[in-house]
């Protein structure tokens, strides 16, 4: 006599995570959609420390190398200059030598792989 067997197909899942980096401090779909429904505006300053708009200020928006903006226009809260290096196995050289963007991705994309649990 054999033994029963769950003959049965093995059933396929997925193992979901997500992170974002969006205006108004939204850094989960729900902050993203508790935004939506109750919409503020969420433009931030330009930091003179990391953009001096006065420098590249001009009333022409065609003007090469310059821009219209005066006042608001940055979205993000944080400080993408803010990162640790060490936690990523990046040496402070190299960290200091990234795209700020890049540091940013590393960030949410270990922050997705830590909301899949």
């Amino acid at each position: 006599m054999s033994p029963n067997r769950n003959t049965s197909s093995p059933i396929p899942i997925a193992i979901v995570g997500s992170s974002c980096r969006l205006p108004g401090q939204s850094c989960t779909a729900s902050k993203l959609y508790d935004l939506l429904r109750e919409p503020r505006d969420v433009r931030r300053s330009f930091n003179p420390d990391i953009l001096n708009l006065d420098r590249f200020y001009n009333k022409n928006a065609d003007a090469p190398r310059s821009t219209n903006i005066q006042n608001k226009g940055y979205l993000l809260d944080e400080d993408s200059r803010v990162f640790n290096a060490s936690f990523f196995g990046v040496s402070p050289y190299e960290a200091e030598s990234m795209d700020p963007q890049l540091r940013v991705i590393l960030e949410a994309v270990y922050k997705s792989f830590e909301s899949a649990g």
